[in-house]
């Protein structure tokens, strides 16, 4: 069985992100994830511009749409809109983790997509877990103590359709 200098379990940004900074590094590293990519996934759509400074590379090609300005309000009452310069790059997760994937396995990481491994039994010397609060990792380690589980819902709208402007 071939054996890594790390495995990286999940690949969201942070599973992915690990992996193509350990193989610019030089180790030999494995990464997987459960779903198969390219997977929806909901939230995290929104990257920062204090997160896109931390890449190591451009995400321009998967972005859909760059916040320049929001619009704060409470209980419907009056408003007040804050915005000065770009705030926030928009995507789809489905989109950013595909291509931070691709960057990955680019740098020399191998990818592993539709696979569950057990954490104690990957052939690496270096375990990391990136799958999660709700992971695999941290419920087989006994991690995360008393979990309370949510739900999330995802739609998407044009940015034409619910804005107008007065």
């Amino acid at each position: 069985m071939e054996r890594f200098d790390v495995a990286v379990i999940g690949a969201g940004p942070a599973g992915s992100l690990t992996a193509y900074r350990l193989a610019r590094g030089g180790a030999r590293v494995l990464l997987v994830d459960k779903a198969r990519f390219p997977r929806d996934k909901p939230c995290g759509g929104g990257l920062t511009m204090r997160a896109v400074a931390e890449l190591p590379f451009s995400v321009d090609p998967v972005v859909e749409e760059v916040v320049t300005g929001i619009v704060c309000r409470l209980r419907y009452g009056r408003s007040f809109t804050r915005g000065r310069g770009e705030l926030a790059l928009m995507t789809q997760r489905r989109r950013l983790d595909h291509f931070l994937v691709q960057r990955a396995v680019e740098a020399g990481v191998e990818f592993r997509d539709g696979t569950q491994v057990d954490p104690l039994a990957v052939p690496a010397d270096v375990v990391v877990g990136a799958d999660g609060a709700n992971g695999t990792t941290a419920r087989k380690l006994g991690l995360g103590g008393d979990i309370i589980h949510g739900v999330a819902l995802e739609g998407n709208v044009s940015h034409a359709r619910v804005y107008k402007k007065n």
